[in-house]
């Protein structure tokens, strides 16, 4: 049997801001309040109004995608400093110089960095059936003097390396009789 009471004016102020839930209160409960002074009543428990609950949840909206685009400007970023220093460098042939037989040929790259910032060289050694080995010439200067290439006899390859500090040779033997000759020799440029 449901009882039917009066809430006071008050008792309905009290429960303007609250939820649908707490709105719903028995008729025991309405009675109760409405028969006690407004100064022994007990406080209802700390809620979020409904605004508030769309406004927090349009916040958390905004704080995901504010993470994606940092997530994805952070990915960017990373995949282009991966690619450096390649990325950003021009690279065109020096020189090339085929052997005294022709079956193999040295191609000299200058590789240009950053704008003319730095400058690498690239030795590459070709035969007919296609590249046999591609290393960069090590140099102690930010803009190195161009390397030399010679072939001594037809399999063997002489690289002099102009260089500031580095001085000594380093010879390497590859598979079909191939010789590399790396010298660093002392850099003739002339000082101011």
């Amino acid at each position: 049997m449901r009882r039917e009471t009066e809430c006071s004016a008050s008792t309905v102020d009290q429960y303007v801001l609250a939820s649908p839930i707490q709105l719903r209160l028995t008729a025991a409960q309405a009675h109760r309040s409405s028969s006690r002074g407004i100064a022994d009543q007990t406080p209802m428990p700390n809620t979020v109004p409904a605004f508030a609950r769309r406004h927090t949840t349009l916040w958390r909206a905004i704080i995901a995608l504010a993470l994606l685009v940092c997530g994805y400007f952070l990915l960017r970023v990373t995949w282009y400093i991966a690619r450096l220093p390649e990325s950003n460098c021009e690279t065109r042939t020096v020189e090339e110089v085929p052997s005294s037989d022709h079956n193999y040929r040295a191609v000299l790259l200058q590789k240009n960095c950053n704008s003319g910032e730095t400058y690498f060289h690239e030795l590459t050694i070709t035969s007919p059936s296609g590249v046999i080995r591609a290393l960069p010439l090590e140099a102690d200067q930010m803009h190195p003097s161009r390397p030399t290439l010679s072939w001594t006899a037809p399999h063997v390859l002489e690289v002099s390396i102009p260089t500031d500090k580095i001085t000594g040779a380093l010879t390497e033997q590859w598979e079909g009789g191939l010789e590399l000759r790396r010298r660093w020799v002392p850099n003739s440029k002339e000082g101011p």
